[in-house]
C-alpha cells in the first residue's frame, strides 16, 4: 500500500440494524492561560500554529498609503488615523486575541484620554482607563507584560507596550477618547493636536477553535499563569530540553578558512553560543559568515553579528532569543529541528585571524508534519543616499520574499548612516498570501452602532438617524 493509499483509505462498519461513527474531536481551547504559557515556549515557533491562525494588524499608519502607483505612498503622517472617525482604533471579528498592544503620544496634554475594549459585542468596555494605566500601569499586568521604554524619555513621551493577551470568541472594538484629539483626514488640521500613534497586532484563527474570552478580572490561575510567563521573560532559561549534547566549538579561521560541525540524526539546535576575539572585533562580525545545513538544504547564510542581533557592534544586548555582550560573547536560543543531518558551518571572509570559541547544543526532536526548518536571510544595501539633511528621494528596499507554508518570526536592521539628520525614519510593510492594503472610505459612523447611513453630528458626535429618534424618546 503506498502512502497516497494510507492516506486516503477510510473504514466503514455496518450491520443490518446500525452503523458505528466517531464523534468529531473537540476544536483546540484558546485562552489567556494557554496564549501566556505560548509565549514562552521556544518549541511553538519550531512547528506551524495549532490552530492555525492569521495576524492581522490595526495602526495609525498615513491613510494616503494606498499602493506604489498613487501619489502618498511614502506618507509619512503617521498619526491620530483611527479606523472609524469615533477614534476606533481596531474592530474586528472573531475568533481572535490580540497578542500586542503598542501606543505613544506627543502634543500637549497627551495620553490622558480614555482607552475602552470592548469584548464580544458588550455594551460596556471590559477595560476602561488611560493608555497608560492599561498599556504601561497595573492596570491588566505588571512589568515585562505591560511596560514603557525608554527609562530616558519623560513618561507620556514613552512607548507603552501591553504583551498581556487579550482573546476574544466573537468581536473587539477598541476606542480612545480625548477632546485633543482630531479626527478628521485632513493632516494640517492635526497639527497642533494631541498625536496619537497605535500598533495593535493580532491574530484571526483559521482553524475551528473555542476561544474563552477575556474577562478583565484573572482568577488565581490566571495570575499564575502571568507570574510563570513574567518569570521566564525577565529571567530567561536555557533552550536545554531533554536529554542534550553539545558540539564544542574551538578554532581559529585565518583569512578563506571555514569550519564545519555536523549533528546527525532526528534533533534540534537548542542554542549557539559563540564568542568571537580578533584585532578587529567589528569587522569581524560582519565578515565572519554562519551557514546552516539541515537536512541538505542550506537555510541559513548570514555574518555572525547579524544572526545574533547586534549588526557590526558588539554591545550588550538581553532578549529571550539571543544575549550578547560588549566584548563579542554571544548567544540564541532558536530552536532549530531537522529529521536526518543538520551541519553549521563558519568562514572568515575577511583579511585577518578570527577566533571562534563556544557549543552548540542540541536535544531530541520528534519530526512531525508540522516541524519547520529555520532560516535567516540577509541583505546588504551600499550607497544609500539618504541625502543632506535627511533629505533625499524615497525609495522602498525589500527584506525579504518568501515562499512556502512557514512563519516569520522577525527582522533586525542595521544603520550606517553618515548624515546626522536622517535616523531610519520609514514604514514597514508585510505582505502576506498576495494582500494588499486595504483601506475603508474615511466616514463618519453612529458611535452607539457603527451604522454609516443617515449620519449626523450632534455635539461633537455622529449619531445616526435610528439612534437619535431612540434617544429623544428616552429609550
Amino acid at each position: 500500500m503506498n502512502r497516497k493509499t494510507r492516506i486516503l483509505t477510510v473504514i466503514f462498519l455496518f450491520t443490518g440494524i446500525s452503523f458505528f461513527s466517531v464523534a468529531a474531536p473537540k476544536p483546540p481551547v484558546v485562552s489567556e492561560a494557554t496564549l501566556l504559557r505560548e509565549m514562552t515556549d521556544r518549541d511553538a515557533l519550531a512547528r506551524l500554529p495549532y490552530p492555525a491562525y492569521k495576524t492581522r494588524q490595526f495602526s495609525s499608519y498615513d491613510r494616503k498609503s494606498v499602493s506604489p502607483d498613487r501619489p502618498g505612498w511614502f506618507g509619512n503622517d503617521d498619526w491620530s488615523m483611527f479606523v472609524r472617525t469615533e477614534h476606533v482604533l481596531m474592530d474586528a471579528d472573531g475568533p481572535g486575541a490580540i497578542v500586542r498592544f503598542w501606543m505613544t503620544f506627543a502634543g500637549k496634554d497627551c495620553g490622558r484620554g480614555t482607552l475602552r475594549i470592548y469584548i464580544d459585542r458588550a455594551e460596556a468596555p471590559v477595560l476602561e482607563a488611560t493608555a497608560f494605566e492599561i498599556l504601561s500601569g497595573p492596570k491588566v499586568a505588571g512589568e515585562p507584560l505591560a511596560a514603557s521604554v525608554s527609562t530616558l524619555m519623560r513618561h507620556d513621551r514613552r512607548g507603552h507596550n501591553l504583551y498581556y493577551p487579550i482573546p476574544y470568541a466573537e468581536h473587539c472594538k477598541i476606542t480612545y477618547e480625548s477632546p485633543n484629539v482630531y479626527a478628521g483626514p485632513e493632516p494640517e488640521k492635526r497639527r497642533g493636536t494631541e498625536n496619537v500613534y497605535y500598533n495593535i497586532e493580532c491574530r484571526a484563527y483559521t482553524d475551528p477553535v473555542e476561544v474563552v474570552s477575556y474577562a478583565g478580572s484573572p482568577d488565581g490561575s490566571l495570575r499564575t499563569a502571568a507570574e510563570n510567563a513574567r518569570k521566564a521573560l525577565t529571567a530567561p532559561k536555557s533552550a536545554h530540553s531533554g536529554k542534550q549534547g553539545a558540539i564544542p566549538v574551538k578554532t581559529v579561521l585565518t583569512p578563506g578558512k571555514t569550519a564545519e560541525f555536523s549533528i546527525r540524526g532526528s534533533r534540534a539546535v537548542r542554542e549557539i553560543a559563540l564568542r568571537l576575539a580578533a584585532q578587529d572585533l567589528p569587522q569581524a562580525l560582519r565578515s565572519t559568515v554562519m551557514s546552516i545545513r539541515f537536512d541538505g538544504e542550506q537555510t541559513v547564510w548570514i555574518p555572525v553579528g547579524d544572526f545574533f542581533g547586534i549588526g557590526y557592534k558588539p554591545m550588550r544586548s538581553e532578549t529571550f532569543f539571543t544575549q550578547t555582550d560588549e566584548r563579542g560573547a554571544m548567544k540564541a536560543c532558536w530552536v532549530m529541528p531537522f529529521q536526518e543531518e543538520c551541519t553549521v558551518a563558519f568562514r572568515n571572509f575577511g583579511t585577518q585571524e578570527v577566533a571562534l570559541h563556544g557549543e552548540i547544543v542540541h536535544a531530541p526532536w520528534k519530526w512531525d508534519g508540522r516541524s519547520l526548518h529555520f532560516g535567516a536571510a540577509w541583505h546588504q544595501y551600499t550607497d544609500v543616499n539618504t541625502g543632506a539633511n535627511g533629505k533625499s528621494t524615497p525609495r522602498d528596499i525589500v527584506y525579504t520574499s518568501l515562499a512556502g507554508e512557514g512563519r516569520y518570526v522577525g527582522d533586525c536592521l542595521t544603520l550606517y548612516n553618515t548624515v546626522n539628520g536622517w535616523w531610519g525614519e520609514g514604514d514597514e510593510k508585510i505582505y502576506v498570501d498576495g494582500e494588499s492594503i486595504i483601506l475603508k472610505k474615511y466616514e463618519p459612523t453612529c458611535i452607539f452602532c457603527g451604522d454609516g447611513r443617515n449620519v449626523e453630528n450632534y455635539r461633537g458626535k455622529n449619531i445616526c438617524a435610528n439612534c437619535m429618534k431612540e434617544l429623544r424618546a428616552g429609550k
